[in-house]
């Protein structure tokens, strides 16, 4: 099956949850689940939270 069925590239988020789940956040990213986060205020998105690209090599590099 294809992982787009599965995971999101992006997933959007208020300000609040953002901050109070942030570790939950940057977990999922590391492992995949999703490429960014986009954190709104009410509903006007005001931000991209995204892994920094070592962040990304260092995960390719554990794996070989």
């Amino acid at each position: 099956m294809d992982d787009k069925n599965y995971f999101q590239e992006y997933v959007e988020t208020t300000m609040h949850e953002f901050k109070t789940h942030i570790s939950r956040y940057v977990r999922m990213m590391e492992a995949g689940l999703y490429k960014a986060v986009i954190v709104k205020r009410g509903t006007k998105p005001v931000g991209v939270f995204m892994l920094h690209p070592d962040a990304r090599k260092a995960k390719k590099d554990k794996g070989k």
